[in-house]
């Protein structure tokens, strides 16, 4: 098979989204004499700049339809929670703090965290290979990973999933673009809003249609294909499904009435859950079942703050060597680290982690701080640089 050249608008993205929520707080951006010589705000300015600031972010870029915020910075005892615009543009429905939205990638800090939940009670083994707890799978291992001309999918280890130095390629944004800038996969599902999927078929349309970037082990390639498999561990570790093993281990115990798997479970009853877009296209009609355990979920900004709080003060696992372990980065080559499903970006003033999605979904914690941001612009193409120079401006 013909070895396609890897796309990185998946990791980029992150970069940028990343960068330009960190400006939200000031964090990065501006010279020392400039933020020296700044007044300080009162927590009534923090929040009524925030807010204007979403509404002017939804009101000025094409296409971005809504947008919610919550921040919490507990040294002021300050929390900032905002939305502005349309949830459902075509129903005129208002975006609120309390509308749900798909929160794509960030998904995939919460299936790391149970994963590492099983771990940490002795059912998975992170060194092992992934055949010993996907034996039943229906998966053609022999085939999973090629490369240069050698199979090494039965050497793949849940840790090599995890922090995405599997070699394996990612069916949503590798292979080439059509005149719209459509992956093969990504014109698949646009074609065929209400197809069902099942994780099998996002990983045997990697075998079919994509080649391997590495030997396991021997680079870092981001790729959903590793947390769909995960997701499939997940399941067969521990006899449930994962949109059960997730509210019973995660999502029930933080109090997360607002978020599950889309597509793999009823929708939840009540409230809105907002429309995401790429440029001018509605994904809301369309089925993204293929995303899973890699980027399914639906949530809110309330309840990914609960769970990256209860994370950060280590109210997840047993013991805080288990999450200490998902905080072990390594630099990908790319401005960025990554952990155990976890991001991490360095800045001047200390470190952010967390993870951030396709819809422009944002889980974060500044540690130094000790102040969370979470929320969504639910569009892919948000002009980064022009929310930025206006974050500035709020800033300075």
């Amino acid at each position: 098979m013909k070895r396609q050249k890897a796309k990185t608008v998946s990791t980029f993205h992150l970069i940028i989204l990343m960068t330009a929520f960190l400006m939200l707080l000031g964090v990065v951006g501006c010279s020392k004499d400039s933020s020296t010589n700044s007044p300080s705000l009162t927590n009534e300015q923090v929040v009524q700049k925030l807010q204007v600031l979403l509404e002017e972010t939804v009101a000025g870029q094409p296409n971005v339809h809504s947008a919610a915020l919550q921040v919490e910075m507990p040294g002021r005892n300050l929390t900032f929670k905002g939305a502005a615009g349309l949830a459902i543009p075509d129903d005129s429905l208002s975006m609120t703090i309390n509308s749900r939205f798909r929160i794509a990638s960030v998904t995939k800090m919460i299936t790391a965290t149970c994963i590492m939940l099983l771990k940490e009670e002795g059912s998975i083994n992170l060194d092992s290979s992934i055949v010993k707890y996907l034996s039943a799978s229906g998966i053609d291992f022999d085939k999973l990973h090629v490369y240069e001309n050698q199979s090494y999918g039965r050497l793949i280890t849940v840790y090599q999933l995890l922090t995405h130095t599997s070699g394996l390629p990612d069916y949503f944004f590798d292979g080439p673009v059509n005149e719209n800038g459509y992956t093969e996969f990504m014109q698949y599902i646009l074609d065929h809003p209400d197809k069902q999927w099942e994780p099998i078929e996002t990983i045997n349309w990697n075998i079919e249609h994509l080649s391997p970037f590495f030997a396991p082990g021997k680079g870092f390639h981001y790729s959903d294909a590793n947390y769909a498999l995960l997701g499939m561990i997940i399941e067969e570790v521990s006899g449930i499904s994962l949109p059960q093993f997730y509210r019973s281990r995660i999502f029930d115990p933080l109090n997360m009435h607002d978020t599950y798997l889309q597509f793999h479970e009823s929708d939840l009853p009540g409230g809105i859950l907002s429309h995401p877009y790429i440029g001018d296209v509605d994904l809301g009609p369309i089925n993204t079942s293929a995303d899973w355990g890699s980027g399914g979920l639906v949530s809110t900004a309330g309840d990914l703050t609960k769970f990256i709080r209860a994370f950060a003060d280590d109210g997840i696992f047993i013991n805080s060597i288990t999450k200490d372990r998902m905080l072990d980065f390594v630099n990908t080559g790319s401005g960025y680290s990554y952990g155990l499903g976890v991001i991490k970006i360095p800045f001047p003033e200390g470190v952010v982690w967390g993870h951030v999605g396709f819809y422009g979904s944002f889980m974060m914690y500044w540690p130094a701080k000790n102040i969370t941001i979470c929320g969504t612009f639910n569009q892919l193409n948000i002009e980064i640089e022009t929310t930025g120079r206006k974050i500035l401006q709020i800033v300075r």
